[in-house]
Protein backbone atom coordinates (compact mmCIF):
# COMPACT_ATOMS: atom_id res chain seq x y z
CA UNK A 1 0.00 0.00 0.00
CA UNK A 2 1.84 3.59 -1.09
CA UNK A 3 1.65 6.03 1.88
CA UNK A 4 -0.50 8.90 2.16
CA UNK A 5 2.39 11.32 3.28
CA UNK A 6 5.64 12.46 1.22
CA UNK A 7 7.93 14.03 3.80
CA UNK A 8 9.03 17.52 3.08
CA UNK A 9 11.05 19.39 4.32
CA UNK A 10 12.99 22.52 3.74
CA UNK A 11 16.29 20.33 3.12
CA UNK A 12 14.39 17.98 0.38
CA UNK A 13 13.06 20.70 -0.95
CA UNK A 14 16.46 22.12 -1.61
CA UNK A 15 17.72 18.59 -3.03
CA UNK A 16 14.78 18.40 -5.06
CA UNK A 17 15.35 22.54 -6.77
CA UNK A 18 19.56 21.49 -7.25
CA UNK A 19 18.49 18.03 -8.95
CA UNK A 20 16.02 19.83 -11.75
CA UNK A 21 18.57 22.63 -11.97
CA UNK A 22 21.25 20.30 -12.92
CA UNK A 23 23.37 21.74 -9.75
CA UNK A 24 23.23 18.94 -7.71
CA UNK A 25 26.63 17.75 -6.30
CA UNK A 26 27.12 13.27 -6.29
CA UNK A 27 26.77 13.86 -2.00
CA UNK A 28 23.31 15.44 -2.35
CA UNK A 29 21.84 13.00 -5.50
CA UNK A 30 22.72 10.22 -2.56
CA UNK A 31 21.12 12.53 -0.13
CA UNK A 32 17.98 12.51 -2.63
CA UNK A 33 18.13 8.54 -3.05
CA UNK A 34 17.79 8.36 0.69
CA UNK A 35 14.82 10.65 0.91
CA UNK A 36 13.39 9.13 -2.39
CA UNK A 37 13.51 5.13 -0.51
CA UNK A 38 12.40 6.44 2.58
CA UNK A 39 8.40 6.80 2.07
CA UNK A 40 6.69 5.48 -1.50
CA UNK A 41 5.21 9.21 -1.13
CA UNK A 42 8.20 10.91 -2.10
CA UNK A 43 9.26 9.17 -4.96
CA UNK A 44 5.46 8.97 -6.37
CA UNK A 45 6.44 13.20 -5.81
CA UNK A 46 9.49 12.92 -7.71
CA UNK A 47 7.98 10.79 -10.13
CA UNK A 48 4.99 13.52 -11.20
CA UNK A 49 8.24 16.40 -11.24
CA UNK A 50 9.76 14.41 -13.97
CA UNK A 51 6.85 13.97 -16.05
CA UNK A 52 6.67 17.65 -16.20
CA UNK A 53 8.88 18.96 -19.68
CA UNK A 54 8.45 22.52 -18.36
CA UNK A 55 10.76 24.03 -16.18
CA UNK A 56 8.94 26.71 -15.11
CA UNK A 57 6.05 24.68 -14.24
CA UNK A 58 8.61 22.19 -11.48
CA UNK A 59 9.84 25.79 -10.37
CA UNK A 60 6.44 26.98 -9.81
CA UNK A 61 6.09 23.54 -7.65
CA UNK A 62 9.49 23.66 -5.70
CA UNK A 63 8.57 27.64 -5.05
CA UNK A 64 5.17 26.25 -3.51
CA UNK A 65 6.31 23.17 -1.43
CA UNK A 66 8.58 26.09 0.01
CA UNK A 67 5.69 28.29 0.72
CA UNK A 68 3.60 25.29 2.35
CA UNK A 69 6.45 24.10 4.68
CA UNK A 70 7.67 27.15 5.61
CA UNK A 71 3.56 27.60 7.14
CA UNK A 72 4.19 23.95 8.42
CA UNK A 73 5.56 23.05 11.89
CA UNK A 74 5.39 19.03 11.05
CA UNK A 75 6.92 19.36 7.42
CA UNK A 76 5.21 16.38 6.69
CA UNK A 77 1.47 16.52 4.71
CA UNK A 78 -0.79 14.33 2.31
CA UNK A 79 0.04 14.39 -1.23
Amino acid sequence: ELSAYATITPHSIELLDKFFQHTATPDEKDELDEWLHESPANDQLFELLLESDNWQAKSEIITMLRNLVSQMDTGIFPV
